[in-house]
This record gives C-alpha cells, sequence and structure tokens, in this order.
C-alpha cells in the first residue's frame, strides 16, 4: 500500500485534500491554523498573564478576587459603583499592594547617582511645582486603593508640570496621548484640554494604572506598559516562563523610566539620605464656583481682584482664556480667600460684558479657509459659530465672530496649548506674540513639525530664518519663531 500524506492524497492527474481537511489557503484553513498559534502563544505565556486575559466565570455584578492568604480560591465581593473605582470586564482583578516593592540593581543604582549629581537641579525643581498638586495626587490614589508611590511617576512623566508638551503630542502632568484620554473620560477639543487638568487627569491615570495591574500582575510592568504600551509588553513576555520586567526586551526609554521610578521613589520615602529636602505639601488653596455662560478670564480674574495669571495657573486645561461657550454649567477654580469677594463683583458686571469676542469684516475675495488660516483656527469653528455651512461664499462686508477673546494674544493661546514644551509660569506670563523667539532644534525634528508646534507656517518658518528649499535643519540650531498678530 502506498503512503498516504497526512494532509493530501497524491493522484497521477490531481492533487485532491483528504476529506475534513480544511484548503490551503481558504479562510477555513487560516482561520484554523489562527487558532492554533492562538493556542500555542497562551500555553508559553506566564501564568500570571494568563490569568489576566482569562474571561471571568462570576455573574456581571460581581467579580472575583484572588484570596491574599490562599492563592487558589476566590472571594465575591459587590462591584463598586463609583465611577472611580470601575474596572474593565474580562480581566482577573488583583488587590493593588499598599506599599509597592523597590528593587535595587545596578539600573535603579545609576539613576540614584544621577539624580544626586548632574540630574539634582531638574529632580529640585519637580519637587518645587510638586507642593501645589503632591497632597491631591495622593489623595485621589488612597481613595482609588493604590499605593501612593505611583505619584511619583508623574516626576517622570512632566515634572509635575501641567504644561508639559512631548515630541509624540502627550500632554499634561500625566502625559496622556489624546486618544487613551478620550477612552479614560478626558475631553480635548478646541476650547479645554482635560488632559492639563490636575483633578481629572490623576483620576483617569490612576483608572489606568489600576487597569494595567489587573492585567499584568506586577507594578513594574504596568509601569512599563502605561509609558509603551500593553500590546509592546504582552510581546515581550511571550514565550517566557516568567513576567519579570528587568528580563524582557522593551525600548530604551522604558527601562529608564521604569528604573528612573524605581530611584525616586527611594528618594522620596528617605529625603534626608540622599541629601535632598523633604516636599512641602501644601493642600489646594483654591475654591470652585459653577458659572452658566462663557466668561472671559480677565473678567473673573476681575471679580477676584487677583492677577489673570493666577486664574490661569489654577485653570490650565482652558484653551482660549475664556470657559467654553458651549456648556451652560462650567466649575471655575478661583484663589480660596476670594470665595465670598467674587459673587458680589461678578453679579455686577452685566453679562454682556463678560465675554467679547473677536470679530472680523470681509473683505473681497475671502474665504472661510482663508480666513481660518489668517487666525489659525479651524473652519468647522468659525462656521458652527456663525452659523454657516463651511462651503458658504462669504458677502464682503460681514462681519464674523472669532472664537477668541477680544484682546487675546496668540502667545498666551500658545502657553496654554502646550505648544512650547516646559513653560515656566513666569515665561508665560511674560510671552507675548510681539516680541521674537527661538527654538533650539531636537533629534528628529522637521520645519513642518516645528511650524505646527508654534503655529506658524513652513513658508513663514523659511522666511525668517533664511532657509531655502534645499537648506537642511540639524539638531542644535536655533531658528527664529515669527512673531503673527496681536489678536
Amino acid at each position: 500500500m502506498k503512503p498516504v500524506a497526512r494532509y493530501w492524497k497524491k493522484s497521477r492527474s490531481n492533487r485532491r485534500p483528504l476529506r475534513g481537511c480544511p484548503k490551503p489557503g481558504g479562510v477555513r484553513a487560516r482561520l484554523f491554523l489562527s487558532l492554533i498559534l492562538l493556542a500555542l502563544a497562551l500555553a508559553f505565556l506566564p501564568p500570571s498573564v494568563q490569568a489576566g486575559i482569562a474571561l471571568p466565570s462570576s455573574p456581571p455584578n460581581k467579580i472575583s478576587l484572588p484570596s491574599p492568604e490562599r492563592e487558589g480560591k476566590s472571594q465575591e465581593v459587590n462591584s463598586p459603583a463609583d465611577a472611580e473605582q470601575e474596572t474593565m470586564p474580562g480581566v482577573n482583578h488583583r488587590r493593588p499592594a499598599e506599599r509597592l516593592d523597590v528593587e535595587i540593581n545596578r539600573s535603579v543604582s545609576n539613576h540614584l547617582q544621577r539624580y544626586q549629581t548632574k540630574e539634582r537641579g531638574s529632580l529640585l525643581e519637580g519637587f518645587r511645582k510638586a507642593e501645589a498638586y503632591l497632597a491631591q495626587v495622593k489623595a485621589v490614589f488612597e481613595r482609588m486603593g493604590l499605593p501612593v508611590d505611583l505619584c511619583n511617576l508623574a516626576f517622570l512623566e512632566s515634572g509635575f508640570n501641567p504644561f508639559a508638551y512631548s515630541r509624540a503630542g502627550a500632554v499634561g502632568i500625566w502625559q496622556f496621548m489624546e486618544s487613551t484620554a478620550r477612552l479614560f473620560g478626558l475631553q480635548v477639543n478646541w476650547w479645554v484640554d482635560e488632559r492639563r487638568d490636575p483633578e481629572k487627569s490623576t483620576r483617569a491615570a490612576a483608572a489606568y494604572l489600576k487597569q494595567l495591574y489587573q492585567l499584568f500582575g506586577s507594578w513594574p510592568l504596568a509601569i512599563a506598559a502605561y509609558n509603551t504600551g500593553e500590546v509592546k509588553v504582552l510581546k515581550a513576555l511571550r514565550g517566557r516562563p516568567q513576567s519579570d520586567f528587568w528580563s524582557l526586551h522593551l525600548p530604551r526609554e522604558t527601562w529608564r523610566l521604569v528604573s528612573g521610578f524605581m530611584a525616586v521613589t527611594l528618594i522620596l520615602r528617605e529625603p534626608e539620605a540622599y541629601f535632598f529636602p523633604p516636599i512641602q505639601e501644601d493642600s489646594p488653596r483654591y475654591t470652585k464656583v459653577a458659572l452658566d455662560s462663557c466668561t472671559d478670564l480677565r473678567v473673573i480674574a476681575r471679580a477676584c481682584e487677583t492677577s489673570l495669571e493666577e486664574i490661569r495657573a489654577l485653570n490650565p486645561e482652558l484653551n482660549w482664556g475664556c470657559t467654553p461657550p458651549d456648556r451652560t454649567h462650567y466649575e471655575v477654580r478661583i484663589p480660596l480667600e476670594a470665595k465670598y469677594l467674587f459673587w458680589e463683583a461678578f453679579s455686577a458686571i452685566p453679562s454682556e460684558e463678560r465675554i467679547a469676542w473677536t470679530r472680523h469684516s470681509v473683505q473681497k475675495g475671502e474665504t472661510l479657509s482663508r480666513i481660518a488660516r489668517r487666525y489659525r483656527v479651524p473652519v468647522p469653528i468659525i462656521a458652527q459659530m456663525n452659523h454657516l455651512p463651511s462651503y458658504q461664499t462669504l458677502p464682503a462686508g460681514k462681519e464674523l465672530l472669532l472664537p477668541i477673546p477680544h484682546g487675546f494674544r496668540r502667545g498666551m493661546a500658545e502657553t496654554h496649548l502646550a505648544y512650547l514644551p516646559s513653560l515656566r509660569r513666569a515665561e508665560a506670563a511674560s510671552f507675548s506674540q510681539e516680541s521674537p523667539r527661538s527654538y533650539v532644534v531636537q533629534r528628529g525634528d522637521t520645519l513642518l513639525q516645528i511650524a505646527r508646534r508654534h503655529w506658524v507656517t513652513v513658508r513663514e518658518l523659511r522666511q525668517a530664518n533664511g532657509l531655502g528649499p534645499q537648506a537642511v535643519i540639524r539638531p542644535g540650531d536655533r531658528l527664529r519663531i515669527p512673531g503673527g498678530r496681536s489678536l
């Protein structure tokens, strides 16, 4: 009897598949192969990761938690109703440890030495900025049952600077990308960017870290996934018998972040041992007032008898120096000592004087897109504000309202949109559009990226620096940023 192939039967005329065997290249074959590969991948994942992605066997209104005393048994608790305590379905939930274990190895020791020498100044600057936020951040993490040591991650991400803006587009104290921010309920639009809101972004970061811990069961892995993404960490864990962060092949930036986090945590636990002053945690010195209409921040500052810079610092999420006009109830933070003074002074200001928009008279031949480029405002925003279709031809002499408070300078907007990374409050206060600005080219920068970051065109950038069409910029070059008009 002739030998028969396992999947195929040979013949003189043709090759016919055996019965029940999927045809190669067909849909069934690809599905069959995918199921086999998925089973093999799950078989080689560490037990902790397998438990993290297993489907729950409990009812939807119950969550199975592993008991700290017996790993094999589980206990049932009611699902929390509070939004801060919501968890993702489809993962095996774990209780976060009250104290985070810090491992001291060669990489952590190198970061400790670096923070005590050449990077001491930047860490002290982060300590100074953290004084206004750290107590509030710790309260959020304690309320969500997370180790308060996780607050130290903000030192590595942004140095507790709400206006921090990374080259990749991450914004705020917790460096959220726009897509991730929306997943955790943060609003990012023309009027507000809640990634810069210290309260809301902290709640979102705590929820994200808690979700990552429930998936990986390890804080180093959760912090690594917060930085580089869950997919990269899962790929690095594939085929490894244990989920040890230090044995994984991950990006160098992620290694530095986790090692730096361990080092900062050690320093803050015993600052005197590492010759650092303890952080003076100040309780929040503000109160919230609810406004029912769009209001200029300068009007709020006048009613509080304080400076515009202080109101902006308390409300870093507002992009354009006013509360959103599309909300009938918006809470603004004001200084605590102005709580009773504000309402008396604010009620005396007529409603028509609380906001004054910039106006533009349409010239012959102008279009919405041309006006939008001139003022650097998206076409849909102008069309929506003036109840116009975006394609309508504009008659000469028509007056348009622009979504920019009258007298609000473009330089002010840029500091709030965080297109200039790591602006200090004093720099933001003295920043004006008429004064020339410069930018030092970083590795990987292009003229288009620099132009978008500073809200100018590539042509304006080339003209201001005398660059031809074939000119090349290199890291270390200093470019002059052309100043725009005062709006």
